[in-house]
């Protein structure tokens, strides 16, 4: 992230409340103030900004930024989707903080409002032609495919191939499908008793835990005793530190290959331990 100084931060003020700014002070939250740009400063760090309005008042406000992270933190768009809830959420609960602005950074460290947007738009560049859309509706209204129609979804297949033919290695992204899985079957909830997610469903039965240490993303779960022979051919399962004599692997995750097998894996973990009434579940939309 660039650094951040006093005159980005007057600019901003100054364009949000509409009036002439001067910052006093820039400063990490907790500590005291000093006037002077932070270079430590990060995603993630709230900033405590003391400041003056043009009619000599001394105000204070906090300038607050999300990290990527784990917990469907990982992109830009879902760090905006939450601090764009929560500019208009502050403003409606009763005795919370009010929020002032919701704001973004650009390339090159200016900050720019975007509070008062109701809905957003796309600016793109002009291309002929017609929108694919345009296809799928019609071919939903009548089911006559023509050789046009063939020949554009076999376009749309090799671009895609060719888009994702580059695997990303991210651990935070295999984290976090996983996790949107665990979570979306019946009765399921995510805990952390030993300091990283584990994932329970009915009567608090534990059907899997994910570690992590940045680099690799490590899947713990139960499976039948066939499965689990198979399972533990691969290079990349073991048999599951203390718990693997009553049929439990850990599975490392390094690509999009092991991530599918493990999501499938995920869903014979909850069958096996979720109550009967729910288990069936855990297939539903596989």
């Amino acid at each position: 992230m660039p650094e951040l100084t006093l005159k980005q931060v007057e600019n901003y003020l100054t364009s949000v409340l509409g009036q002439q700014v001067t910052v006093v002070s820039l400063t990490p939250l907790g500590h005291a103030p000093e006037d002077v740009a932070l270079k430590g400063y990060g995603y993630g760090t709230p900033v405590r900004i003391d400041y003056e309005t043009s009619d000599r008042q001394r105000r204070t406000a906090v300038l607050h930024t999300m990290s990527p992270g784990p917990f469907g933190h990982e992109h830009m768009s879902d760090r905006a989707q939450v601090l764009l809830w929560e500019h208009q959420a502050f403003n409606l609960l009763p005795r919370h903080v009010r929020s002032l602005d919701a704001g973004g950074f650009q390339k090159d460290g200016a900050l720019l409002s975007v509070g008062q947007v109701e809905e957003f738009c796309l600016l793109t560049e002009y291309a002929e032609g017609q929108p694919y859309s345009s296809d799928l509706e019609r071919l939903r209204q009548n089911d006559n495919l023509t050789d046009s129609d063939l020949a554009r979804a076999d376009a749309l297949c090799d671009y895609l191939s060719e888009i994702h033919a580059v695997r990303g290695t991210d651990p935070g992204l295999y984290t976090r499908r996983i996790r949107e899985l665990a979570v979306s079957l019946p009765r399921t909830y995510e805990d952390a008793p030993w300091g990283f997610p584990a994932f329970k469903g009915g009567d608090n039965k534990l059907f899997a835990w994910l570690t992590e240490d940045g680099e690799r993303t490590e899947l713990t779960l139960k499976l039948t005793r066939e499965e689990r022979e198979i399972a533990e051919l691969l290079p990349w399962v073991r048999t599951a530190s203390h718990v693997g004599r009553y049929g439990w692997v850990t599975a490392r995750i390094t690509d999009e290959e092991t991530l599918a097998a493990a999501l499938e894996w995920l869903r014979e973990s909850y069958w096996l331990k979720a109550p009967n009434d729910v288990r069936d579940a855990a297939f539903a939309d596989a």
